[in-house]
């Protein structure tokens, strides 16, 4: 597996790349607080994000402003894993980086030979740190 992480500012941003039509993304799963709405509205998921942040912006660092952190699973040609492995190891990258107590949401994709998943996730955890 080859882990790419890209931090940001933008959770509209991340959410339209993940699930552009164009890519046959399909959600695997997300935290306890979130809610989706259809297949996956990306507007919708950034508004949560973006409102927890707007919940805890007060007990954040001024210039802590890369709340975004995206990252691609890629695995190789030869692996073969169902969805709930996906998840499953998804989960267990954000808990080894830290991010247990933080929304996040698993996106596959389709659109390259080798299995990926994108994982977007809420630099500020639950308890606004």
């Amino acid at each position: 597996m080859i882990a790419n992480t890209v931090i940001g500012t933008s959770f509209q941003g991340v959410f339209n790349y993940c699930l552009g039509e164009k890519k046959g993304a399909k959600v695997l799963g997300f935290s306890e607080d979130i809610i989706m709405k259809g297949d996956g509205d990306p507007l919708f998921f950034a508004k949560q994000f973006e409102g927890h942040v707007a919940d805890y912006r007060h007990t954040l660092r001024s210039d802590f402003k890369n709340v975004v952190d995206h990252t691609s699973l890629s695995f190789g040609y030869q692996d073969e894993l169902n969805e709930q492995e996906l998840l499953e190891i998804a989960q267990k990258f954000m808990i080894d980086k830290g991010y247990e107590d933080c929304q996040y949401v698993v996106i596959q994709h389709f659109d390259t030979e080798h299995m990926h998943v994108h994982l977007v996730l809420n630099r500020v955890d639950e308890s606004g740190g």
